[in-house]
């Protein structure tokens, strides 16, 4: 458990990293538990995330400590987030709290998660997907290979 110095050393922290942006602070610190962060590129919505997930991580709320889903669209904002994340929150919380991230915390694209989502439970939505993870991936961006599979989806530039 975070003693209360941590927990202001942290928040001290995360103010000095976040220089006083009331929106990104306000993600952080804010009791909602289901969370939307939209910006352009560049306007720190990695960095507001990991500070999150560091702060959710130190409250020792058992709320937070169920399962954290941290989702993006791309593969490599997911990369960055999960390699900022495991960079930067055992340092920010202390190590025993940081070693328990992977089982606490998910980190994926969209893509990534609906599949492994249906690979766990898809058999309850159709029968076929009891073996998810035997089916044939396709390459939907080359129309030879969706008219060899004889999938009509047509293509347009």
């Amino acid at each position: 458990m975070t003693t209360a110095v941590n927990l202001a050393r942290l928040r001290s922290t995360r103010e000095e990293l976040h220089e006083g942006d009331e929106h990104q602070l306000q993600v952080v610190y804010s009791s909602i538990q289901c969370i939307i962060v939209e910006a352009p590129a560049g306007y720190g919505k990695t960095k507001t995330i990991v500070s999150k997930l560091a702060y959710m991580l130190a409250s020792g709320n058992e709320a937070y400590h169920k399962r954290i889903v941290a989702l993006t669209f791309s593969v490599n904002a997911a990369y960055k987030m999960k390699k900022d994340t495991l960079s930067q929150v055992p340092r920010l919380i202390g190590d025993a709290v940081g070693s328990q991230f992977d089982r606490t915390v998910l980190v994926s694209n969209y893509h990534c998660f609906s599949r492994r989502v249906l690979s766990r439970w898809g058999y309850l939505l159709a029968e076929p997907l009891r073996s998810f993870n035997s089916l044939t991936v396709v390459e939907d961006s080359k129309e030879e290979t969706l008219q060899e599979l004889r999938v009509h989806i047509r293509l347009t530039a």
